[in-house]
């Protein structure tokens, strides 16, 4: 019984990295996302879930089905996959504006924020979305030091754009400053 079980798990991770080379290559997309959802499906492999949920949601490999797509992610997101919560939760902001699907993204990007490797994007988007009101603007910098905290030292330029941010008390002045050391760090990526 254990070696049909070892021998399960060397299929599915083969079967897997085979799929992930094809998505990743911009290959045979269609045969990616065939072996991926057989995955999701019969084995109920988390990763997998991740990869069907946004290949459906996007059109990758297959026909578009945004619902369907997030009935994927949101089952690896459960499973503590946490880019899966990232996209299910973006997914969920490009929706109408539903002040029960911005509050439920909320709640997603947190998770993933607070994994135990934090998620960079998620705390970007929390940043982005608490700089709306002076209310909020508290939590976007405690938001902004966290990610600051998961980068490299910052250079000055980036060091004087966090202080004015953290110093703001104006929502719009803070949203401005975010975008700037967003900017920033991209530049400092591309170097």
């Amino acid at each position: 019984m254990l070696s049909n079980m070892s021998a399960n798990t060397k299929l599915i991770t083969s079967q897997f990295d085979h799929a992930r080379l094809l998505k990743v290559k911009g290959e045979r997309l269609s045969e990616a996302y065939t072996i991926f959802n057989t995955l999701a499906v019969k084995y109920n492999h988390t990763k997998s879930m991740y990869f069907v949920g946004h290949m459906t949601s996007y059109g990758i490999g297959t026909d578009k089905d945004v619902k369907r797509g997030k009935c994927f992610l949101l089952e690896a997101a459960k499973k503590g996959h946490v880019e899966s919560m990232y996209q299910f939760a973006v997914l969920l902001l490009e929706e109408e504006d539903d002040p029960q699907n911005v509050e439920e993204a909320i709640c997603w990007l947190k998770k993933a924020a607070s994994a135990s490797t934090p998620h960079s994007p998620s705390i970007l988007h929390l940043i982005d979305l608490h700089c709306t009101d002076e209310k909020n603007l508290p939590l976007a910098k405690v938001y902004l030091n966290q990610f600051l905290s998961l980068h490299s030292k910052p250079r000055d330029e980036e060091e004087i754009i966090r202080n004015k941010f953290l110093a703001s008390a104006d929502p719009r002045e803070a949203r401005v400053l975010y975008k700037a050391l967003l900017a920033a760090y991209d530049k400092d990526e591309e170097n």
